[in-house]
C-alpha cells in the first residue's frame, strides 16, 4: 500500500495500479480495508466510481477514527474531493461536513480545512488558516494552497503553491504537480502582469497530467488554456480547448470541468461582439444549485456584468450580483470583494457611479491587473458616452496599456477604439513632459525604468516589491501617453533627470 501511494505521488500510474491490484482484500482487517479504500481513491482513473463512494468513504472514516485519526482525515479529504469533482448534491456535501465536524476537533489543521473547502468554501473561509504542521513532501503547503485557492484568496494561495511546487519538484513527486500548476495558472489569470506565465503553467500541467495518467487534471488544464486563449483573442484555439474539455467530461463522468469550458465559449462570444450569446452562457452558471458557489462563479460574475450592457441585461445582472453578495456575506474572498466592487460600479446609476468607481479603484486595485483594466475601461467608456471626453481619456489609456501588457488583444483593441472616439488619435504625452502628472515616487520609478532598470532592480533600489513597481508602471504609462518602455525612454528624455 505504501509503495502504491508513493508511486502515485511520483507519477508512476501503472506501477501504482500494479501494486494496488496485488493487495488481497480478503486478508485485510477493518483498518486494512479502510486503507485500501483510500488508496484506490488516490489512484489515477478512480473517477470511474461515482458519488456513491462518498458515503462509503465517510463510513470508513468513522470506523477508523478512534485509533487512526490521520487515516480518517485522508478518507474525508477523498470524500470531499469527490463532492468537488462531481459537483454532488447538497446531501452528499452535508454528509462530509457532518462527519468532519463529528470526528475532528477544532481548530482544524490543513487537511481538515481542505476537506471543508472542497465541500463548503464559505464555511472554510471563516476558519482560521493553520500553520503547516510538518507533513512530509510539502503536503501541508499544498493543502493550504488548495484551501486559499478554493476560497478565492489567490494572493496567499500563490505563495503557498509556489513553495509546494518547488518542494514537489525537488522530491520528484511529479504526480502531485498538475494540481499545483493548474491552481497557479488560474491565479495568474487575475494576478499576473502578463499571461505567458499562466499559459506555460497550464501547458505543463496538461502534459504532466497526461504523462502520469491523470485525465481529470489534463482536462482541467485544457479548460484553463481555453479561458486564456479566449482572453487573448485566439478564439479558434479557445473553442478547440472547450470541445476537448467537454468530451473529457463525458468520458470521466465529471461536471466540474464544464464551467471552464463554458467560460472559454462565453469569452470567445464576447470577444467577437456576440454579447447576448456570452451573457446567456455565463448566466447559466448561476442557475445550478449543486454547490454553495462554484469557484468559477467569481470569474463568471465579472464577465457577466461586462456583457450585461451590450446584451441589454442590466436589471438581470444587478439581481445576480446582489444574490451572490447576499450568499457570500459571511465568507467573502478578496477576489470576490473586488469583483463585486467592479460590478456595482458598472451597474450603478449616474448619481452614484462616481463614488462606486472610486471604491472599485481604491487601495490595492492595481494588484489585480485584469480587473483593474476592466474597471478603468468601463469608467472611461461611461465618461465618453456622457460626452466628458477629456476626463475619459486617462482611464481609457490606462485600460489599453494594461490590456496590451497582459496580452488581452480584443480588449486592448476595444479600449483603443474608445480612446480614438474621444478625439485622441494616438498615444501622446499629456501635458508638458507629463512629469507633473506623476507622484514623486512614480516619477522616480519612471526615471529608473527609462534608464533600463528592470522591475526587480527598481524594487531593490526603492525597497519595494517588484509587483508594486509593476502596479506603478501601469499607472505611469497612460499618464505619460506611452505604451512601452521604449516609448518611456523617449518620453523621459524631455523631462529633467535626477
Amino acid at each position: 500500500m505504501r509503495a502504491a501511494e508513493l508511486a502515485c505521488h511520483h507519477g508512476l500510474a501503472e506501477q501504482a495500479r500494479r501494486y494496488a491490484v496485488g493487495i488481497d482484500p480478503d486478508g485485510l482487517g477493518a483498518l486494512g480495508r479502510a486503507q485500501s479504500l483510500w488508496l484506490h481513491d488516490l489512484l489515477p482513473g478512480a473517477y470511474a466510481v461515482g458519488r456513491e463512494r462518498v458515503a462509503e468513504l465517510c463510513a470508513a472514516a468513522r470506523a477508523v477514527a478512534p485509533g487512526h485519526p490521520a487515516l480518517a482525515q485522508k478518507l474525508l479529504h477523498a470524500a470531499a474531493g469527490r463532492c468537488w469533482w462531481q459537483r454532488t448534491r447538497a446531501d452528499d456535501r452535508d454528509l462530509v461536513v457532518r462527519t468532519l465536524e463529528d470526528l475532528r476537533p477544532r481548530p482544524f489543521d490543513a487537511r481538515d480545512l481542505a476537506a471543508l473547502a472542497l465541500t463548503d468554501p464559505l464555511a472554510a473561509s471563516r476558519e482560521p488558516l493553520p500553520a503547516a504542521c510538518g507533513r512530509p513532501g510539502a503536503e501541508d503547503r499544498m493543502l493550504l494552497g488548495q484551501v486559499t485557492h478554493l476560497t478565492g484568496d489567490l494572493r496567499r494561495a500563490a505563495g503557498l503553491l509556489a513553495e509546494a511546487e518547488a518542494a514537489v519538484r525537488a522530491d520528484g513527486r511529479h504526480g502531485r504537480l498538475p494540481r499545483i500548476l493548474v491552481a497557479r495558472a488560474l491565479g495568474e489569470v487575475w494576478l499576473g502582469t502578463e499571461w505567458d506565465t499562466a499559459r506555460e503553467l497550464a501547458e505543463e500541467a496538461r502534459t504532466t497530467a497526461e504523462r502520469t495518467g491523470q485525465a481529470d487534471w489534463a482536462a482541467r488544464a485544457a479548460g484553463v488554456r481555453g479561458v486564456l486563449e479566449a482572453l487573448r483573442g485566439r478564439h479558434d484555439a479557445a473553442l478547440r480547448c472547450a470541445a476537448d474539455v467537454e468530451e473529457a467530461s463525458v468520458h470521466l463522468g465529471q461536471s466540474r470541468q464544464l464551467s471552464l469550458a463554458a467560460l472559454a465559449r462565453a469569452l470567445t462570444a464576447s470577444g467577437t461582439g456576440r454579447f447576448a450569446e456570452a451573457y446567456a452562457q455565463l448566466r447559466a452558471l448561476f442557475t445550478e444549485r449543486t454547490t454553495p458557489y462554484a469557484f468559477e462563479e467569481f470569474w463568471a460574475l465579472a464577465f457577466l456584468v461586462e456583457a450585461a450592457g451590450p446584451a441589454g441585461e442590466h436589471a438581470d445582472a444587478a439581481a445576480v450580483v446582489e444574490r451572490v453578495a447576499a450568499r457570500t456575506r459571511t465568507g467573502r474572498a478578496p477576489l470576490l470583494d473586488r469583483v463585486l466592487a467592479y460590478a456595482r460600479a458598472v451597474l450603478a446609476d449616474d448619481d452614484e457611479a462616481e463614488a462606486r468607481y472610486a471604491e472599485a479603484l481604491g487601495d490595492g486595485a492595481e494588484e489585480w491587473p485584469l480587473l483593474y483594466a476592466m474597471t478603468r475601461f468601463a469608467q472611461g467608456a461611461r465618461l465618453r458616452r456622457r460626452r466628458r471626453l477629456l476626463e475619459s481619456r486617462e482611464p481609457l489609456a490606462a485600460a489599453e496599456s494594461v490590456f496590451r501588457s497582459l496580452g488581452a488583444v480584443p480588449r486592448a483593441g476595444l479600449a483603443a477604439s474608445e480612446l480614438r472616439a474621444t478625439g485622441r488619435k494616438e498615444a501622446e504625452p499629456v501635458g508638458e513632459g507629463g512629469a507633473e502628472l506623476l507622484t514623486p515616487q512614480q516619477l522616480t520609478i519612471a526615471r529608473l525604468a527609462a534608464r533600463g532598470l528592470s522591475n526587480p532592480a527598481i524594487a531593490e533600489r526603492l525597497r519595494l516589491s517588484p509587483r508594486t513597481v509593476a502596479s506603478h508602471l501601469y499607472q505611469i504609462f497612460p499618464k505619460l501617453g506611452v505604451t512601452s518602455r521604449a516609448q518611456l525612454v523617449e518620453h523621459m528624455g524631455t523631462c529633467d533627470r535626477e
